[in-house]
């Protein structure tokens, strides 16, 4: 029977799509991209096990340089908490970047707490706004672990 990696490394390789497609596809599926239909199931049972949160954010214009950004953030209701795994806690990133990613005008960190999963958590904070202005800025939320 082949090792988790070498099918993450597999299903790598042949994926040409996005990873939250992988939410998407069932048992069937996923083993038949691997070539190993029998581990269909337990790969499916490991890509819900990767920390997901759903997020959302609200930014409001403090100054012509400032804005408040209040992210409401909760764990996505597919990711399945595996102490195994997570331990008692999973740390997140927060990230805000310009819209070419080169800088970042904001981050922190994030713990999300095994005794907090089903909690809907707020975080606020500001981020200045430079000259020029860029069309967009983008929030970032990445597993500290699973970069």
């Amino acid at each position: 029977m082949p090792h988790l990696e070498d099918i993450a490394r597999k299903i790598e390789k042949k994926a040409q799509f996005s990873w939250h497609h992988f939410y998407e596809m069932t048992a069937q599926q996923l083993g038949e991209i691997v070539a190993f239909p029998k581990m269909g199931k337990i790969i499916l049972n490991q890509i819900y096990k990767f920390p997901r949160l759903e997020c959302d954010a609200y930014v409001q214009p403090l100054t012509r340089t400032l804005v408040r950004v209040e992210l409401e953030m909760k764990a996505h209701s597919e990711f399945v908490w595996d102490v195994k795994y997570h331990g008692t806690a999973e740390p997140f990133w927060i990230l805000v970047q310009d819209c070419d990613s080169e800088l970042i005008l904001h981050a922190e960190q994030f713990v999300l707490r095994q005794s907090e999963l089903n909690d809907e958590h707020r975080i606020s904070f500001t981020v200045p706004l430079h000259d020029p202005l860029p069309p967009q800025y983008f929030v970032k939320v990445l597993s500290d672990r699973w970069l």
